[in-house]
Formats: C-alpha cells, structure tokens, sequence
C-alpha cells in the first residue's frame, strides 16, 4: 500500500486514475515475483525496482539475482511471452486462471509475468548480467501508458 500511494501521489492526475491503476497492479506483480523467485544468500529475498515517466508514459524497470541452474527456464519463458500478442496473452491467462480454479495446476506457473505483459504497452525487456558462478542478474523492463 504505500508503494501504490508514492504512485498515485507523485505520478497521478485525476485523468490518469486508470493507468495508475495498470502500473499498481504491474508493481505489485514485479514485487512478488521478486520476493518468489530471487535468489536468497540467507533470510531474504531482494530485488530493486524503478520507476519513472516521461511523455511516453511510466517506466519500471526491475532486477534481482536468481541462480545461473533457473536462467534456461525463465530465459525460455520471457523470450516466449515476448512473442505473444495481446489475444494470445488473454487466451493464455485465461487458461491459466481456470487452470489453478480447478486445481489442475497447483502453481500460477507464470501467471504474474503473463498479468505483467498484458498490462504493458510495449514488449517487456529483460537480460540477465553474469554475476558469479552461481547467480545471475536479472533485469525486467516495462512500459505502461
């Protein structure tokens, strides 16, 4: 919640409500996608995020490691998901909520990135930085209008 009143008290006007609310609903997905899936060297899980606007609207961008063993399968995801029009990432969400509805799926396998896509108005980017032998860097960039 005070993530979403920073948004709403720095970047909004009454006219811009609903993208407002598209950028809420990208940062909550970001976030917990940082706290499921980041690499943990103890307790927590961290991750950075960004956001920012200009004329062409609000960009956030995202990073956190993960472990070099996770980089083939989420690489292979994202550079699916970019490929994907805005029906076939509807089409695909909805098979996916009915999916965990009736429990033929135990986890949202995706989901959050597929809601992520959806709300952007541009392919989302992303890149992974070698940190170690073990971990990556990985980087999320979105745009939303």
């Amino acid at each position: 919640l005070p993530i979403l009143n920073i948004v709403e008290n720095n970047f909004a006007s009454k006219e811009k409500r609903p993208l407002m609310k598209k950028v809420g609903h990208v940062l909550i997905e970001i976030i917990q996608n940082i706290s499921k899936h980041a690499h943990s060297n103890g307790k927590n899980k961290e991750g950075i995020f960004l956001i920012g606007n200009n004329d062409e609207g609000i960009f956030i961008q995202s990073g956190n490691l993960i472990l070099r063993e996770n980089k083939v399968d989420l690489d292979s995801r994202m550079s699916d998901l970019i490929l994907l029009s805005k029906d076939d990432l509807a089409k695909i969400h909805r098979i996916r909520i009915k999916e965990s509805i009736n429990y033929i799926s135990k986890t949202s396998a995706g989901l959050g990135l597929i809601e992520i896509a959806r709300a952007c108005s541009e392919k989302i980017g992303y890149r992974f930085d070698n940190v170690d032998e073990q971990q990556e860097f990985f980087s999320l960039y979105v745009k939303v209008e």
